[in-house]
């Protein structure tokens, strides 16, 4: 991991603060955007530094993703992983997407504790 990932401070939320079922070992929860939105408003966000995100069982990296597919569901975006992080290199990745980071919340853009 690179000083830069080591010092990056990324945004999650404590595992137990969230529905059992989205942090089951292996999920995939349907929902309406509402639902979402409305679930994560109760959740106290917290800033951690990467290096402890990656390895800390008690939180949830908040990693919002896009999944690029054709309007009739046949094809989907995807391409072979190859950056900065060794461990996923030559595995598939089918978003775009990544942490969120202190900056994003931008001027103006509200505090999250």
């Amino acid at each position: 991991m690179s000083a830069t990932q080591n010092d990056e401070k990324v945004l999650c939320i404590r595992r137990a603060d969230l529905p059992s079922r989205w942090v089951a070992e292996t999920a995939v929860v349907k929902m309406p955007a509402e639902q979402l939105l409305e679930t994560l408003n109760d959740v106290p966000f917290h800033w951690l530094p990467r290096a402890i995100a990656e390895t800390d069982p008690t939180h949830k990296q908040f990693i919002p993703y896009v999944l690029l597919q054709t309007a009739d569901g046949l094809h989907t975006g995807c391409y072979r992983r190859n950056g900065s992080e060794k461990r996923l290199h030559d595995l598939w990745s089918v978003g775009v997407g990544g942490h969120i980071n202190p900056c994003d919340l931008g001027e103006g853009g509200g505090s999250l504790s």
